[in-house]
């Protein structure tokens, strides 16, 4: 599923939007946020919410778009977020194309072409979500996420990530490539201070061990096993 953020300081056109792509996309969203201004925007972000798309107006206060934008561009789990940009402002269209936008749509808004540019975007997303990049010494590797069985962190700055009967060495941090994952929509679970598991290769557990279905046993960390617990409950314990 696709979260949305919806940035602009008119009232009105947020809940407009917001309104709009509730009605036409709700098969698709999980959640739609709107924000009056970048900043909120970015505290949001901060705090770990992950947003796939990201409706983007140019003129805000205290904290404008083009900034906002840029802002976001550096931040770890946000680089490649989809950014449609909504401008009232002919100059500033070299800036607005530095930050990469997905679709530029000019005030007053065409609700039929803010309909195609979503869903434009949204296509976009279908085709990436299922696979994600990692980085090798030697270069990098386009993997089916849902092949992964499980990610282990490895030394400063690496991880492993684990297949059925193979293994990858990414370099990035465990961390780092969980945030990418989860903006992918797929939900793995941390269980472990040094280890992440995808629910699709669950086969059993208990309070401290799983097992996945390729035979491979993974440690439950103690600060981890309550909220691992509700989230596999329905899986098979033994």
């Amino acid at each position: 599923m696709i979260n949305i953020a919806i940035c602009d300081n008119n009232l009105n056109t947020c809940s407009n939007l917001v309104n709009y792509v509730h009605m036409h996309f709700q098969t698709f969203i999980n959640i739609v946020d709107d924000f009056t201004n970048g900043a909120e925007l970015l505290d949001s972000i901060y705090n770990g919410e992950i947003y796939n798309i990201i409706v983007l107006s140019d003129t805000m206060s205290p904290l404008d778009g083009i900034t906002t934008g840029n802002i976001i561009r550096t931040h770890p789990t946000h680089k490649n977020a989809l950014i449609i940009f909504i401008s009232s402002n002919a100059n500033q269209m070299s800036a607005i194309m530095d930050i990469h936008p997905f679709a530029l749509i000019h005030k007053p808004i065409d609700i039929n072409f803010f309909h195609s540019s979503l869903n434009a975007a949204m296509n976009t997303l279908k085709e990436r979500l299922g696979h994600i990049t990692l980085t090798q010494k030697g270069g990098h590797v386009n993997v089916n996420i849902n092949d992964i069985f499980y990610i282990e962190s490895d030394n400063p700055g690496k991880c492993i990530v684990n297949f059925e009967n193979t293994s990858i060495t990414h370099h990035g941090t465990m961390s780092s490539l969980n945030s990418e994952i989860s903006i992918s929509g797929h939900n793995f679970v941390r269980v472990h201070t040094s280890y992440t598991v995808n629910p699709l290769h669950l086969k059993c557990f208990n309070s401290s061990i799983l097992q996945l279905s390729n035979g491979v046993s993974v440690p439950v960390g103690k600060s981890y096993r309550s909220c691992f617990m509700k989230k596999c409950k329905n899986s098979y314990v033994f």
